[in-house]
């Protein structure tokens, strides 16, 4: 959602990223979801001004308050170059559930039973080694739970962006039924070979040039995931 975002250095366009953001929330509400994933880049910068700290808070106790929980995973702009703690932190005593690879998984229950969420947040390619450790560990853990399973994460995937990814396809844990994935701005689903469903649900507004021509051909907004059935169906939720 990349929030504080002031492209060419506007203040329209910025307000433009708050408006895309409010509608989506409240599109969220009208289709009474369970639980939002938001994968990474809530904000554009690991220092947002405060119209956009205030602009999180007021979403997320709005979720929490219509009984939806709200997990997110910090991205490759949400986190500091140096070790520090991503904003997310802020939100946690609101509701808001932050995982990372001190806390890689979580359960949720749902009226239809048991979700297993597990996330990372965004690791760059020169930790490499150690992103693929944390996935064998959550392949791990997921491997003994017999429930519905997403994988959240913030990376690129060397398929959908070949000069700069951190992993390939064949290299992600098996056993999820959904793999969120965020880093990647267009929009993307695909069944995987051994199962499962990955998608890229994009960013909520243009945040370049390049992104414009996407744009015009899948427009911009979020997933709607139905984890219901015996495979998850995904039905979009468009923006614009």
């Amino acid at each position: 959602t990349h929030l504080g975002y002031r492209q060419y250095n506007l203040e329209e366009r910025e307000q433009d990223f708050y408006r895309a953001y409010e509608t989506l929330i409240e599109m969220i509400l009208e289709e009474h979801v369970d639980v939002l994933l938001h994968t990474g880049d809530l904000f554009d910068s690991p220092r947002p001004p405060t119209a956009a700290l205030l602009k999180a808070q007021e979403s997320i106790l709005q979720l929490v308050d219509n009984g939806v929980q709200v997990y997110a995973i910090p991205g490759s702009h949400d986190v500091l170059k140096r070790r520090g703690l991503p904003p997310h932190v802020l939100y946690e005593r609101l509701g808001m559930k932050i995982l990372h690879h001190r806390r890689p998984w979580d359960s949720v229950k749902l009226p239809g039973g048991e979700l297993f969420i597990a996330g990372l947040q965004y690791i760059p390619r020169h930790s490499r080694d150690g992103l693929l450790e944390s996935l064998r560990r959550i392949e791990a853990e997921a491997s003994q739970r017999s429930c519905k399973k997403i994988l959240m994460l913030h990376q690129s995937l060397k398929e959908y962006l070949p000069f700069e990814y951190e992993l390939s396809t064949g290299e992600l844990p098996r056993g999820f039924h959904y793999y969120a994935m965020g880093h990647i701005h267009q929009r993307v689903s695909v069944r995987l070979p051994w199962g499962g469903l990955l998608a890229y649900a994009g960013s909520t507004e243009v945040c370049n040039r390049l992104e414009y021509s996407e744009y015009l051909r899948n427009g911009k907004g979020a997933y709607l995931v139905d984890l219901s059935g015996d495979e998850p169906t995904l039905h979009r939720l468009d923006l614009g």
